[in-house]
């Protein structure tokens, strides 16, 4: 459940049409959960 609704979240934007992509929305914690690191600091949930 919690990663069907981490997907929800992070395709928002995409959906929306913002971005092509989840990881190009700068406020989106996607880029943490891919390895990266992003504006946000976030505790990963696994």
């Amino acid at each position: 459940m919690l990663d069907q609704r981490l997907d929800y979240l992070h395709m928002n934007p995409v959906v929306s049409g913002f971005v092509s992509e989840p990881t190009h929305w700068n406020w989106s914690n996607v880029i943490d959960y891919s390895g990266g690191k992003g504006l946000l600091d976030v505790l990963i949930i696994e």
